[in-house]
């Protein structure tokens, strides 16, 4: 009994002394509240097309907007944005040593694989979200991305690529002392597609710098 009220007493001093708000973590003088992410459930990326021989010297990549497969208000404009995320992750990760983005969208391939030419590209990154759920902040998020790359100069496609992912809404657990409080993006759809993309691009970055082999896990 006497280890307990110590306890209880160790417990209500550190509350006492840290009595203050963090990132992640809320003290007050009853409970400590911990917020945390929702996880993205995601299975592993399906690369359906990839090249089978490695490209001769560095190449270069021009990627076009995000094209969503459904109709809703203000389309183009979060096809943009989405895009973005996906353009700047790989960016950071440095998948090719040129990387051009288009802000300007291109629904046609062939165009598409034009504009790579002129801006002297040696890859079209062509991504699409076949099917997006919006769940906001209270229901399921859900999104199927496919991306094809194809060769500029001969017009072929090489890789092709299809990854899927999920944020579901958490429920909070009190525990007494303490409770873990969900923590939901107001833009879970983006958190996935930066989820996904790095999922997706390791192999593509081996392959680009000649690394065999371009699957670790195959």
């Amino acid at each position: 009994m006497s280890k307990n009220i110590l306890l209880y007493s160790l417990l209500y001093s550190l509350l006492f002394l840290t009595s203050c708000v963090t990132k992640n973590i809320e003290i007050d003088y009853s409970h400590i509240t911990m917020s945390k992410s929702a996880p993205i459930i995601r299975g592993v990326p399906n690369y359906i097309i990839y090249p089978l021989t490695y490209p001769q010297s560095l190449p270069s990549a021009y990627m076009v907007p995000f094209k969503i497969n459904s109709n809703f208000d203000n389309k183009k404009f979060l096809e943009l944005e989405l895009t973005k995320i996906l353009y700047n992750n790989w960016l950071k990760n440095r998948v090719f040593p040129k990387f051009i983005m288009s802000e300007q969208p291109i629904d046609n391939l062939d165009k598409a694989i034009l504009m790579a030419k002129k801006t002297k590209c040696d890859l079209l990154i062509y991504p699409q979200i076949s099917y997006l759920m919006f769940g906001g902040k209270t229901s399921t998020t859900r999104v199927a991305i496919k991306i094809d790359i194809y060769d500029t100069e001969k017009g072929l496609l090489i890789w092709s690529i299809t990854h899927a992912g999920e944020i579901k809404p958490m429920t909070e657990k009190d525990y007494i002392f303490w409770k873990i409080r969900p923590n939901m993006s107001p833009f879970p759809e983006a958190v996935i597609i930066d989820a996904l993309s790095t999922d997706i691009y390791p192999p593509i970055k081996r392959w680009v710098r000649g690394e065999v082999p371009i699957f670790l896990n195959k």
